[in-house]
């Protein structure tokens, strides 16, 4: 591909537009990663949006404004039919209630929950609910944002959506945790892979994120071809008893001849 047409980063790598397009769409569905870098490098918008359809362009935007606001000051629609980011431009300071730009859902300024009467805020009775869920399936809930965390893969060093870190197996944040001895975190055993002999708390962090991503690629990869493999079996037995069908009916019209 001629130099010309690739997208240059500022570490000086090059990209064409099909790679770009596809690391930009994969790092937007994960806060960690975001924005898209290159060497640890933040890639510019005006080299991210040229890549990207109109519709594609809006999203990245929204996605850009949302995790730029701490995750405990986020806005999300309560309704169970809707539940998107609500754009700050949207939110009005002083109103005892919002309104879901998107579904004109009404919510309550106090608790963030779908709007009530004039009586004060109760507990959610939903959010008692995943707690009580999150209790029996093992979740964590970030010490900071206070973010459900289920871990699928990967090692027991998380990093929330809000960028803090901890332990899973603990909860307690990673810089204080006791759980695992130096030398037998997954990241140690990396680093000796990549060949260093120590890394730091933010080469851990990343290095993990990127470990993760693969692993949850790789795990949606597995699912796609499992359910591919199954519509092909079941058209496969469709297509078998439909010819099954045929034949008996040309046997009976054979007979009747």
């Amino acid at each position: 591909m001629p130099a010309e047409c690739l997208a240059t980063m500022p570490c000086q790598h090059k990209y064409c537009s099909r790679c770009m397009k596809q690391m930009v769409l994969t790092v937007i569905s994960e806060e960690g990663l975001f924005p898209p870098r290159c060497c640890k490098l933040d890639i510019p918008v005006e080299t991210i949006l040229p890549v990207l359809t109109p519709k594609e362009r809006s999203f990245y935007i929204l996605k850009a404004q949302e995790y730029a606001i701490p995750a405990a000051e986020r806005w999300y629609c309560p309704a169970a039919t809707c539940g998107r980011f609500i754009p700050s431009q949207h939110v009005k300071s002083a109103s005892a209630s919002q309104t879901c730009p998107y579904c004109s859902t009404k919510i309550c300024s106090g608790c963030r929950d779908l709007a009530h009467s004039s009586r004060g805020c109760s507990p959610d009775p939903g959010l008692a609910a995943v707690l009580e869920e999150a209790r029996i399936k093992q979740w964590r809930r970030c010490y900071d944002c206070g973010s459900m965390v289920e871990l699928v893969s990967g090692c027991d060093h998380v990093t929330c959506r809000c960028k803090a870190q901890f332990c899973y197996k603990c909860g307690d944040p990673w810089s204080a945790c006791a759980c695992a001895a130096s030398g037998k975190r997954p990241a140690d055993f990396l680093a000796v892979l990549i060949g260093h002999t120590k890394l730091s708390r933010d080469q851990e962090a990343e290095l993990s994120a990127v470990v993760t991503a693969i692993l949850r690629n790789e795990r949606l990869r597995d699912e796609e071809a499992a359910a591919n493999a199954k519509a092909k079996t079941e058209g496969t037995r469709r297509e078998s008893k439909r010819l099954s069908r045929m034949s008996i009916d040309l046997l009976r019209r054979d007979i009747i001849l």
